[in-house]
């Protein structure tokens, strides 16, 4: 085996075998893997249908959604994003609001990547993304996002976002369950 290739196999190999051995270092690590101490999740993924849901993409006119998807990527954040069908049940748009939970709302309640909501919540969105899908499913071309100033609220069996970015593009989606 030529050396270059030799030494681009074991170091692929370390990257691989690093972060179990860094789990199995870590202090705690053995107590917090037993089913019996599991802490509790923080983060995950709500994915809820919408009997009446509509969105706009940059300025565009309104079009309908069919669910809104909720992300935690760890606690105090909150993704809200708005599907709008394609073909065949294939999402052909999504409408990412990227926020923080405003102090007085309560995070998702998450177990295993699973959560539900906790009660009303408000985020204050900091960026926006749009992506666009054919009816294959596959991504149309890259996401694009900007930076955006709004707002989130998620109160009983309704959500609604808008947000508008320095460029002066704004969105707006509401969504009700």
């Amino acid at each position: 085996m030529p050396s270059s290739l030799h030494r681009l196999v074991l170091t692929f190999a370390l990257l691989l075998s690093w972060p179990v051995g860094a789990l199995a270092a870590t202090p705690g690590a053995a107590e917090a893997a037993t089913p019996h101490s599991r802490p509790a999740d923080n983060f995950g993924r709500l994915q809820s249908r919408a009997q009446t849901c509509q969105n706009n993409l940059a300025d565009a006119p309104a079009t309908a959604c069919t669910s809104v998807l909720f992300e935690q990527p760890s606690q105090g954040l909150l993704n809200i994003r708005f599907l709008s069908p394609g073909q065949g049940g294939a999402a052909s748009a999504q409408l990412n609001f990227v926020g923080v939970l405003a102090p007085a709302s309560t995070p998702m309640a998450c177990d295993q990547g699973r959560c539900r909501l906790m009660g009303p919540l408000t985020t204050t969105v900091s960026s926006m993304s749009e992506r666009s899908f054919n009816d294959r499913g596959l991504a149309t071309g890259l996401p694009k996002a900007w930076p955006a100033e709004g707002r989130c609220s998620v109160e009983q069996r309704q959500v609604r976002c808008s947000a508008k970015a320095p460029s002066q593009e704004s969105w707006s989606a509401v969504a009700e369950f």
